[in-house]
Protein backbone atom coordinates (compact mmCIF):
# COMPACT_ATOMS: atom_id res chain seq x y z
CA UNK A 1 0.00 0.00 0.00
CA UNK A 2 1.42 3.83 -0.71
CA UNK A 3 0.96 5.43 2.15
CA UNK A 4 0.90 8.83 0.46
CA UNK A 5 -2.19 7.62 -2.36
CA UNK A 6 -3.67 4.75 -0.41
CA UNK A 7 -3.12 3.04 -3.84
CA UNK A 8 -2.96 -0.44 -3.32
CA UNK A 9 -0.76 -3.17 -4.89
CA UNK A 10 -1.28 -6.64 -5.92
CA UNK A 11 -0.73 -9.68 -7.76
CA UNK A 12 -1.22 -13.07 -8.43
CA UNK A 13 2.57 -14.72 -8.59
CA UNK A 14 4.35 -18.04 -9.17
CA UNK A 15 6.39 -19.42 -6.75
CA UNK A 16 9.35 -18.43 -8.72
CA UNK A 17 11.48 -16.69 -6.41
CA UNK A 18 13.35 -14.09 -9.38
CA UNK A 19 9.85 -13.65 -10.65
CA UNK A 20 8.05 -12.32 -6.58
CA UNK A 21 11.38 -10.48 -6.18
CA UNK A 22 10.95 -8.70 -9.38
CA UNK A 23 7.68 -7.63 -8.57
CA UNK A 24 8.57 -6.15 -5.40
CA UNK A 25 11.57 -4.56 -6.66
CA UNK A 26 9.00 -2.63 -9.12
CA UNK A 27 6.86 -1.37 -6.30
CA UNK A 28 7.23 2.19 -5.66
CA UNK A 29 10.06 2.44 -2.72
CA UNK A 30 10.92 2.56 0.25
CA UNK A 31 8.74 -1.28 -0.09
CA UNK A 32 8.23 -3.78 2.38
CA UNK A 33 6.90 -7.21 2.06
CA UNK A 34 5.58 -9.99 4.46
CA UNK A 35 5.19 -13.71 3.40
CA UNK A 36 4.12 -16.69 4.87
CA UNK A 37 7.48 -19.71 4.57
CA UNK A 38 6.14 -22.51 3.63
CA UNK A 39 8.79 -25.17 2.37
CA UNK A 40 9.91 -23.21 -0.23
CA UNK A 41 10.29 -20.03 1.67
CA UNK A 42 14.12 -20.29 2.34
CA UNK A 43 14.84 -19.42 -1.56
CA UNK A 44 12.57 -16.51 -1.73
CA UNK A 45 14.38 -15.18 1.68
CA UNK A 46 17.74 -15.49 -0.11
CA UNK A 47 17.05 -13.67 -3.26
CA UNK A 48 15.22 -11.15 -1.19
CA UNK A 49 18.22 -10.23 1.08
Amino acid sequence: MDVQTGEIFKARLCPDPAEVTGWIKALPGPAAAIYEAGPTGYGLAQTLL
